[in-house]
């Protein structure tokens, strides 16, 4: 009895795991698909133009006032370039094909035989030079 899959099952497989991982589908036929990965604000972005600026601010506020609202104008001009570098990001697209995912599911396997292989040959030549 075969029990691999065919082409659809596999791509439908593959499908359904990219759109889990928030991935969305920009196009599909019988032999394969386009993924557009989710945009994602810059983190580190976040943390210096945003974060660091909107917590300055505030203490600032309570020390000196003039210095905190000069801090509140960075932290909202931090946002505007966090945000305008979000807008400006092209999306992350990947094709994905039934062969494509056959190389890569087999490839391991195929991989870790090698791998025994090479390390049966490397004992019996260290059994070979020990026993020498």
């Amino acid at each position: 009895m075969n029990t691999e899959l065919t082409d659809r099952q596999l791509l439908d497989k593959e499908l359904a795991a990219y759109t889990a991982a928030g991935w969305r589908i920009v196009s599909q036929t019988d032999s394969g698909f386009q993924a557009a990965a989710p945009k994602k604000l810059n983190p580190v972005g976040m943390a210096v133009f945003v974060i660091t600026p909107g917590v300055l601010s505030l203490i600032a506020l309570l020390i000196a006032p003039a210095w905190g609202v000069l801090l509140g104008i960075v932290t909202v001009l931090g946002f505007a370039l966090v945000v305008a570098d979000y807008a400006v990001k092209k999306p992350t697209l990947t094709y994905v094909t039934a062969d494509g995912l056959r190389v890569r599911t087999t490839a391991p396997k195929q991989r870790r035989n090698q791998v025994d292989e090479w390390k049966a040959i490397l004992a019996d030549d260290e059994k070979k030079s020990k026993a020498a």
